[in-house]
């Protein structure tokens, strides 16, 4: 593995079209433009987006022009989500080929499973692939918490590179931070809790929000390793004003992004997991938010 996972991690948007298709020629671009701002990986196919509801060949796609459009030290992080332990071992051994860098994983879905079937989850797709794998803890989608099988178990075998852990829950995140050996990555997947988790010891964020914005992330994570730890907090509260759209959206995550992205004409505002757009004064309130965050010249 010639990629250390750690630094800023956009969680990419699929850009879709008003029929409900991919918009590659967006996605194209949108990609080269994260690549050009200097993040250090691409987080692709995730929640943000929207990889449980595209097919595999779209899935496919999206992953090879994120490859096709990465800088050379920008490594790929390419989620395989869906409800079984079965389903993901196929979707692993079907993207084996496109030899991403690292596989993200999510526990199995729908059904409420205790520690052991969590653990035997990730074992069995441990044992399926040769390429390094993040754990991917989002409970408050899949009702299944990582936290609830034993880590440190799954840690021994060697095979997980690191956990991206959007629970929201820090002081949990904290307290297993500094538990792990050296070569685990700890990832913080909720936005919020960017700068802190950084200045405690974490390795990097996945972002959803980086999409719109990449320079306050990667200005915080600059800080954060020169020791500059006030500038690292004051960039963490521009991040806090940016979130605002999801407020202004009525908390539709991914359309809120999408609009933003619609403002800077880098993307169409549709999706499928949130199939209408927003109504107007949702939309109005978004655009005040990024033309204002835009206008300081900070982003």
């Amino acid at each position: 593995m010639s990629f250390e996972l750690g630094g800023i991690i956009p969680a990419a948007v699929t850009p879709m079209t008003k029929d409900g298709e991919v918009d590659y020629v967006a996605y194209e671009r949108q990609i080269g433009f994260l690549a050009e701002s200097g993040v250090h990986g691409f987080f692709i196919n995730g929640t943000t987006g929207e990889g449980p509801y595209l097919t595999r060949e779209e899935q496919r796609e999206c992953f090879q022009v994120a490859r096709s459009n990465r800088k050379k030290h920008q490594f790929l992080c390419l989620a395989a989500i869906a409800a079984s332990t079965r389903e993901v071992v196929e979707q692993v051994r079907d993207f084996e080929k496109l030899e991403p860098d690292y596989f993200v994983i999510v526990p199995p879905f729908y059904y409420d499973l205790d520690g052991p079937n969590i653990e035997r989850h990730y074992l069995t797709i441990a044992s399926s692939t040769e390429r390094p794998i993040i754990i991917y803890n989002i409970p408050q989608r899949t009702s299944n918490d990582v936290f609830a099988g034993n880590l440190r178990a799954l840690l021994q075998l060697g095979r997980f590179a690191g956990i991206k852990d959007s629970s929201g829950d820090f002081i949990r995140f904290f307290n297993m931070l500094h538990t792990t050996n050296g070569s685990f990555k700890w990832i913080q997947g909720e936005d919020l809790l960017d700068a802190p988790s950084l200045l405690a010891g974490a390795h990097g964020v996945v972002s959803g929000l980086c999409n719109i914005f990449p320079e306050p992330y990667l200005s915080m994570y600059s800080a954060v390793q020169a020791g500059q730890f006030k500038t690292a907090l004051e960039r963490q509260l521009h991040i806090n004003r940016l979130a605002g759209i999801i407020q202004a959206a009525g908390g539709k995550i991914i359309s809120s992004i999408k609009c933003a992205l619609s403002v800077l004409d880098r993307c169409g505002e549709w999706s499928r997991v949130e199939s209408f757009p927003l109504p107007e004064e949702n939309k109005k309130r978004v655009r005040a938010i990024v033309e204002l965050l835009a206008s300081e010249g900070k982003v």
